[in-house]
């Protein structure tokens, strides 16, 4: 059976630990020729299989942790870069460990962290007591940071505009987290009066839509080092912690086996497919991170991508792409932990602290819900 190898699944299978044989990179190649050649249900498939990788279990075997997104951690590897250049995989681990634990646990096992860092800081020439001082403030800036340091910034074309859903969304973020950001770019309303940078919606293009949004966060990453996207049909409909805004989120795992048998109908689901083959050309992770939720952005990366892959001009759903290929490894799966409206409803209850709707619900009982549980004018209101 024929197996197509590219330059960087060969790459990537010299480079693991062990080169040449049956490791991840060449299991993720057996497994889509396979399943092309609808082969998917043979024993060898099954066996084959067993040599892919969860993206935790590749940094803790391979030594190979890629940055991670958000947290607790990732401020500390911000405010001492040179204290994880200089230590080993397992400090990178470290950092990971703290950004699952997020904010809250982080504030429990305080002492904790100090201990371990103090630990690796060992080998300096500092007194023992110089070190923990250092440390805890390092571990108190970073939590601090991490809690409450992401604007929220929404991409806004108001053509599209379903009545009044960008107010709602601003005024539900503002309810619990009076203090936030609030960024919007692209077009402003006139009731509008908070920091907002205008951009006009680029012209005829394939995939238009999809491409002056990306262009439109394009232009937030020039302006802050990191920001949590917003859209205007997703509203905070109870206080939450900053975790659930500053994870990635997905959910769903497309297996290959579902994309090849996929025939996508409009152009977002083209968006998508264009997205899964881009990473399964590259043994990467294929979560689904298009599920309409606040997605957390890495400015450096997020341009990165943009520089390598050239999205504006050939493009894939970038949400699919950007968390696949740099943060997967610290996605939490958000299906069952949001409410999302598809169909007019008889009442609505949400569940969790997010709810979403598709453009056709946005009048009925969705808009009655969102009067009453934001009838207050925000701070960015005129």
């Amino acid at each position: 059976m024929p197996i197509v190898v590219n330059s960087s699944g060969c790459e990537a299978c010299l480079a693991n630990p062990n080169p040449k044989q049956m490791n991840h990179p060449m299991a993720s190649m057996c497994v889509v020729a396979m399943i092309k050649a609808d082969r998917f249900r043979t024993p060898e498939y099954r066996e084959i299989s067993k040599h892919i990788q969860s993206p935790e279990e590749r940094c803790e075997n391979t030594g190979t942790c890629k940055e991670n997104a958000f947290g607790p951690g990732t401020e500390l590897k911000e405010i001492v870069p040179k204290f994880f250049e200089r230590g080993k995989c397992s400090c990178k681990s470290y950092a990971a460990k703290m950004d699952r634990w997020g904010v809250d646990e982080c504030e429990q096992r305080f002492e904790e962290i100090v201990d371990h860092l103090v630990k690796q800081a060992s080998g300096w020439a500092v007194p023992a007591f110089a070190s923990r001082v250092v440390a805890r403030r390092w571990l108190r800036m970073a939590i601090d940071n991490a809690k409450s340091d992401w604007p929220f910034v929404w991409a806004y074309y108001a053509k599209e505009a379903k009545g009044d859903e960008l107010r709602y969304s601003i005024r539900s973020l503002l309810k619990w987290k009076p203090d936030a950001r609030v960024i919007l770019i692209g077009d402003k309303p006139d009731w509008y009066g908070g920091e907002f940078y205008e951009k006009p919606r680029i012209g005829p293009t394939s995939f238009q839509a999809f491409k002056d949004c990306y262009s439109k966060l394009q232009m937030a990453a020039t302006i802050v080092d990191k920001f949590v996207w917003m859209m205007d049909d997703i509203y905070w409909v109870s206080d939450f912690k900053m975790y659930h805004a500053t994870s990635p989120k997905y959910v769903r795992h497309v297996t290959q086996e579902q994309f090849y048998n996929w025939k996508p109908k409009n152009a977002w689901a083209k968006t998508r497919a264009n997205a899964y083959s881009y990473l399964l050309e590259n043994s990467l992770p294929t979560y689904d991170f298009a599920g309409h939720l606040p997605q957390p952005i890495r400015s450096k990366t997020f341009l990165e991508m943009e520089d390598e892959l050239g999205l504006l001009e050939e493009y894939r759903n970038w949400e699919c792409i950007y968390f696949n290929k740099y943060y997967s490894q610290h996605a939490i799966p958000y299906a069952s932990k949001y409410t999302r409206v598809t169909k007019e409803p008889k009442r609505i209850s949400p569940k969790g602290v997010l709810l979403n709707h598709t453009s056709s619900t946005y009048g009925g009982m969705v808009r009655e819900y969102l009067e009453s549980a934001f009838p207050e004018k925000c701070a960015v209101e005129k």
